[in-house]
């Protein structure tokens, strides 16, 4: 008994370990360069913190109106992100709902849809759904960073799903409401197990029901 108890406890610091690599959460951005997002929008950037090399992205945002996700008039559709040198003329394109790499404003590589979190294989980034994935080829992806800016009204209601991936670690995976444009907001914003660590909950149910079956 105390041989698969304290393999149980390893097991939980592995768990613990794997799981805790990469995170991240949606953080509001009210002001920035001495602007705020345009009229009736509320933005948030996702913002990741990475112990190990960051190697991809998967986003959804699911069931919005067809002109709730805002892109910038001076930016064009799609994923990649603005140019910094033009925000003094166009103080709206910082507002831009873009994607990058680690670096500020850097493009990141894609590789189609988020099919790891029940996306289409297609690709997708418009003024009304995303479901892309997105990732870097350089090893040094790690720290607090920066992975987008999502710009949406403030009337804007639906869905999101979200994995992150590390080198060497479980996906972080996220899940939860859009409400009024804020991701995660009044809602419940679910942070998914790792495969770990239901694996460490499968067998603290096997050890109590062995437990059980030695009383009897």
């Amino acid at each position: 008994m105390r041989k698969l108890v304290l393999a149980l406890a390893v097991l939980v610091s592995l768990a613990s370990i794997a799981s805790a690599a990469i995170t991240g959460s949606f953080v509001p951005v009210a002001s920035e360069g001495g602007t705020s997002p345009p009229a009736g929008h509320v933005s948030q950037d996702l913002s990741v913190n990475a112990t190990t090399d960051w190697t991809g992205a998967q986003l959804r945002l699911i069931g919005l109106g067809a002109t709730d996700i805002y892109q910038d008039a001076f930016s064009g559709a799609g994923l990649l992100p603005p140019n910094s040198a033009f925000f003094g003329a166009f103080p709206t394109l910082r507002w831009d709902t873009y994607a990058t790499a680690k670096a500020p404003l850097s493009a990141p590589s894609t590789a189609g849809g988020a099919v790891d979190i029940g996306g289409a294989a297609a690709a997708v980034w418009n003024t009304q759904s995303i479901n892309q994935q997105w990732f870097t080829t350089d090893l040094t992806d790690t720290g607090v960073f920066t992975l987008g800016r999502f710009t949406l009204k403030n009337t804007a209601n639906g869905t999101f799903e979200l994995r992150l991936d590390s080198a060497g670690s479980q996906p972080f995976r996220l899940s939860g409401n859009i409400v009024n444009g804020v991701i995660g907001g009044e809602g419940p914003v679910i942070p998914e197990p790792s495969s770990a660590i239901l694996s460490v909950m499968g067998l603290f149910s096997m050890l109590a029901v062995g437990i059980r079956r030695r009383k009897k």
